[in-house]
């Protein structure tokens, strides 16, 4: 079993003057999304498990720019699902996900995504699916 990581807020918090306010306005937190009738893991659990896999099936080869990687394979559908909820509204989900709206377009670029496309797609398949 690995060891935890040092906690990075706590060393910076350390070194910051007290006039420095070092609580967000919200601290993000995952959802606890178990409970007696739905035994599914938590999104952290699911990560870890992932990364545990990923280790498993390189044999013993040497893990090479995980973080790239790992980021790019999340980023891609977190964007995705986030632009659906919002409706293809950039503006809207950069609010959600606390991206400059800028950022969030240059992402999308990056990934070669369409907001509004994204958005209609979800829709076409909604009406297919006989759900409004």
């Amino acid at each position: 079993m690995s060891a935890l990581p040092r906690d990075a807020d706590a060393d910076m918090t350390a070194n910051m003057s007290p006039d420095v306010d070092t609580n967000p306005p919200h601290e993000p937190h995952e959802p606890d999304v178990t409970d007696d009738t739905d035994q599914r893991p938590t999104l952290a659990q699911s990560v870890a498990q992932a990364v545990e896999q990923y280790f498993e099936d390189l044999d013993g080869e040497p893990p090479k720019d995980l973080y790239a990687l790992f980021v790019d394979i999340l980023e891609k559908p977190l964007l995705e699902t986030v632009l659906v909820k919002a409706r293809g509204n950039q503006c809207r989900a950069a609010d959600w996900l606390g991206l400059n709206r800028n950022t969030l377009a240059r992402k999308l670029q990056q990934h070669g995504m369409d907001a509004r496309a994204l958005w209609f797609e979800a829709r076409l398949a909604q009406r297919r699916q006989g759900k409004s």
